[in-house]
């Protein structure tokens, strides 16, 4: 993958094209799996999903640095978003992401979802030096962070972690 603003629009698009609302986050949660997996990484999906009615789990994904140290930081995101309440049809016009059938994009948090996996393809088929770090996608994030909730602290090795999920800089 080259470092390409088309790389980074696709992933957005193709995730944004898949409805996600909470507890219905299996579309994107397969999309994020395929993908990883695809650049040769190891995803593990919790049971979540089960224990709060949903269709999927959180994610953990973790990217070994060149040093084959220990994981540096989690990144994180949420895979769901609000109900859509309508069609998706994503495009780019004149340089702003919309929904061409009217009502929300679904945007929250599908752009830092964006952001990390092609980060992580960037810095994985490089070859480039760079610490091990973890990926985290959650689950109901918009219903009261439901899915994080769930999550078992203790399979992540990360010392400290980030999540990517805020309208303003970081």
């Amino acid at each position: 993958m080259m470092v390409s603003a088309d790389a980074l629009t696709e992933i957005f698009l193709e995730l944004t094209r898949r409805p996600s609302p909470s507890r219905a986050e299996r579309p994107v949660a397969d999309f994020v799996h395929d993908f990883l997996r695809g650049l040769g990484l190891e995803t593990v999906e919790d049971a979540t999903g089960e224990a709060i009615g949903g269709n999927a789990g959180n994610i953990v994904c973790r990217v070994p640095g060149s040093d084959g140290g220990d994981p540096a930081v989690v990144l994180g995101a949420h895979l769901d978003t609000v109900p859509i309440g309508g069609d998706l049809r994503p495009v780019l016009e004149e340089g702003v992401f919309r929904n061409a059938a009217g009502g929300i994009l679904g945007a929250d948090d599908k752009s830092a979802i964006a952001a990390l996996m092609h980060a992580t393809a960037l810095l994985v088929e490089s070859n480039l030096p760079h610490p091990s770090y973890e990926l985290l996608f959650t689950v109901s994030e918009e219903t009261a962070l439901t899915g994080v909730k769930h999550l078992d602290l203790t399979g992540l090795k990360s010392p400290m972690g980030m999540v990517l999920d805020s309208a303003g800089p970081v």
